[in-house]
């Protein structure tokens, strides 16, 4: 009988450090598949120009002397911008940024997953060539990662009000880190908003517009449009009076 006891013992830790080795292995894998296939895209440098313009001080603009808002994606440009400012250089910082945003992403998804349901996700992500593409890219897709990581695995405050309040603001950052990314919160916003129908403090959760609506109130003032041109131009429509104070 004690020496079964003394097997099962043994086998514990054993097993544990099997798992624990399994997810290292795993990640290891997945990063190397990731830095071996890094890239960034020629759209991202219509940013990074953007950006170098900020950090010589000619303002958020492609051409120095015109007040024109050429990307879609102000959130991601902010959080490149201070890197950027710091290295001067646009490439492997942009790589870093994105590389570390993807894996922020990842430990927000499975910290608490089981090692083996962690090792299986990990290896099926480095199989997937779309997540292999955009985990680095340039684009804004690492923080689109990360902020759909917030939403789906940290727990929501307990009370109605709350919860809508912090899916109004990361739906927010969403739409300032790209447009269409609304469509993906839409589904857990009109679940938190519905359950906030008369809740008290409901009115507090309207908070959470006001990354958005800070923007685009910077966007008017300072563009004179509350749409970038990029988006009037895949449109086809022309800038319309209605969108624009010029």
């Amino acid at each position: 009988m004690f020496s079964d006891v003394t097997h099962t013992t043994s086998r514990a830790p054993l097993s544990a450090a099997v798992f624990r080795a399994a997810w290292i292995g795993a990640a290891l894998a997945l990063a190397a598949v990731v830095v071996a296939n890094a890239w960034v895209c020629d759209d991202a440098f219509i940013t990074l120009r953007t950006i170098d313009n900020l950090v010589h001080g000619h303002g958020l603009r492609w051409n120095a002397d015109e007040r024109v808002q050429v990307f879609t994606h102000p959130l991601w440009l902010l959080v490149l911008a201070p890197f950027y400012a710091i290295t001067r250089e646009p490439y492997y910082t942009t790589l870093a940024v994105s590389i570390a945003a993807s894996a922020g992403a990842l430990w927000l998804t499975l910290r608490a997953a089981p090692p083996l349901t962690t090792a299986a996700v990990l290896l099926s992500l480095a199989a997937c060539r779309t997540f292999v593409d955009f985990a680095t890219s340039g684009l804004e897709s690492p923080l689109l990662f990360v902020l759909l990581a917030l939403l789906g695995s940290s727990p929501p405050p307990a009370a109605a009000a709350a919860r809508a309040g912090r899916t109004l603001w990361l739906t927010s950052l969403a739409v300032l880190t790209r447009p269409d990314a609304a469509l993906l919160f839409a589904p857990a916003l009109v679940r938190d908003l519905g359950a906030a129908r008369g809740a008290p403090g409901r009115w507090r959760a309207l908070s959470g517009l006001a990354p958005l609506l800070a923007w685009e109130l910077f966007s008017l003032l300072y563009y004179g449009s509350l749409l970038p041109n990029t988006a009037f131009a895949k449109l086809g429509t022309g800038a319309s009076w209605s969108w624009s104070l010029a």
